[in-house]
């Protein structure tokens, strides 16, 4: 079985926490747990990982723990979130050059066609033009997608959020003065939806540093998503370019590296993961500077000698740290394995 194959594939129905052994006989299996489900990637191990993954604290992955003799790391995956942004006008414009910049994926969705078109948005995944209730009822969207309201009237951002708020999202928020946002709640209330729902809507949309035009109002938007964004693990993340690379058939021998544990100060946290090929990297970072070009280095070498699977320790405190041109201290334990 292609592991990481079946990890990614099952990211695409939501928000999974991957188990790894980290040590011992054992060291590289896994399992995976999804809303209540654990998906065995080893059959011979399915009564070990029906008694240990009740073992795990959920709420502070990732981090690592101590089952049945086993050194364990559970770390949570999520999809990178996907943008869709309601509204072709000229806040979706801006938000889009900033969307562009930091290389989050977006579509857009407008009824008109002179707003939603490939020459206004050159760089989105997809332009919809069609009705925003045909659009949000027909189309499937990732269960972690983050939607912007931005349309030209009350009317259709009642429409928009009332059908996403319907769906699964990572994060959803609306344009609006307090008196707009505060009448379309109300609206929403009357129509059956609870306090609890309408809560998790960030309205008016965007952090409030008195944005006027709509760049300044842009920034607001996109410092907000990516405060939500970071409010997890930013670990927690897997880009769409690593979860390309991880889902590839016959691809080329390639190292998946992760910081399993971390003591100290270091450049990255534990759960960040980079694809190492034959010639360096291909995506992600562990952090940059020497300890990633050792890692690399490392990585490398284990392809060339046709290795699979190894944990390494770099120790940046007063006495190595130097040889690797890092003073932060600390040491990072790194787990090397083919994917």
């Amino acid at each position: 079985m292609n592991e990481y194959k079946e990890i990614m594939k099952r990211l695409e129905k939501g928000p999974i926490y991957l188990f790894t052994v980290v040590s011992g006989s054992s060291l590289g299996e896994k399992v995976i747990l999804q809303e209540g489900e654990f998906i065995s990637l080893n059959s011979g191990m399915d009564q070990f990982w029906s008694a240990a993954v009740m073992l795990a604290d959920l709420t502070n992955c990732p981090y690592q723990y101590e089952a049945f003799g086993e050194q364990i790391f559970v770390e949570r995956m999520v999809q990178e979130p996907e943008l869709v942004i309601c509204g072709g006008g000229h806040i979706s414009q801006e938000l889009a050059f900033m969307a562009d910049y930091l290389e989050y994926p977006y579509t857009v969705m407008d009824d008109r066609e002179e707003f939603a078109n490939r020459q206004r948005f050159p760089k989105a995944k997809e332009c919809i033009c069609q009705s925003f209730k045909e659009a949000l009822e027909e189309r499937e969207f990732s269960p972690n997608a983050y939607y912007v309201i931005v349309t030209r009237g009350h009317s259709a951002d009642l429409e928009c959020l009332e059908l996403i708020l319907k769906r699964s999202y990572g994060y959803v928020g609306m344009i609006g003065s307090r008196n707009k946002v505060k009448k379309t709640m109300e609206t929403l209330k009357e129509r059956g939806f609870t306090q609890e729902q309408l809560d998790e809507v960030h309205a008016p949309i965007g952090l409030p540093i008195g944005g006027e035009t709509p760049r300044e109002i842009a920034i607001s938007i996109i410092a907000q998503l990516i405060q939500r964004k970071n409010a997890d693990h930013p670990a927690s993340y897997i880009e769409n370019e690593m979860k390309e690379a991880l889902e590839q058939e016959n691809a080329s021998p390639r190292m998946l590296l992760r910081i399993i544990g971390k003591r100290g100060s270091a450049p990255r946290g534990i759960g960040s993961r980079m694809i190492v090929g034959s010639e360096g990297i291909l995506c992600g970072t562990i952090g940059g500077g020497m300890i990633e070009y050792k890692a690399v280095e490392y990585a490398v070498g284990m392809i060339a000698r046709g290795e699979k699977l190894k944990v390494g320790t770099y120790r940046l405190d007063t006495g190595t740290a130097g040889s690797l041109g890092m003073w932060c201290g600390g040491e990072v334990d790194i787990l090397f394995e083919t994917c």
